[in-house]
């Protein structure tokens, strides 16, 4: 967990664990936000192309001046592309000892969730496979399915964003 300091400039001490919150397919999602190097908003004018990719791999972004794989999780879901809008944005995050880009319908901020506060996770979802789902939060008394990112990109499919990126 990051630490967070209060507008005094001491450290507090925070009982639980936090979360970035994101858009995908119309429904809102969660991952652990100590994964999280940088979001940015996603502009597909601003990407570098990568060929002979798998279809979810959308492109290569740049943080700092470093070319990072980046990840549609709608297409690698079987949905439609994420477009450009306002909304859309990419999170950088290490999963699998690799920095990998997200690219999400929304980002929609940061929550911290209570442990004892979590449900437990729903035996479906719309989207996501069950072996992702970690528990149900709330936010702003809405649901928000809290999701295990290292099983929603497989190491492989880091690997293989990895070495699209390394022939781009």
């Amino acid at each position: 967990m990051k630490q967070v300091y209060g507008s005094n400039g001491e450290p507090l001490e925070i009982l639980g664990e936090d979360f970035l919150v994101f858009g995908l397919g119309g429904y809102s999602y969660a991952m652990d936000y100590s994964l999280v190097e940088e979001i940015r908003h996603f502009d597909p004018e601003a990407i570098g192309e990568v060929e002979d990719a798998p279809a979810f791999v959308r492109g290569m972004g740049y943080v700092s001046g470093n070319q990072v794989p980046l990840v549609d999780l709608s297409v690698k879901l079987g949905l439609a592309p994420v477009g450009s809008t306002p909304q859309a944005g990419m999170i950088f995050a290490m999963i699998h000892a690799r920095r990998i880009g997200l690219v999400v319908e929304s980002i929609d901020g940061v929550t911290i969730q209570q442990p004892d506060c979590i449900d437990q996770a729903p035996q479906s979802d719309p989207i996501l496979p069950a072996a992702v789902l970690l528990g149900v939060g709330r936010v702003g008394g809405r649901s928000v399915v809290l999701v295990d990112v290292t099983k929603l990109v497989t190491r492989q499919e880091a690997e293989q964003a990895w070495l699209s990126a390394a022939v781009a």
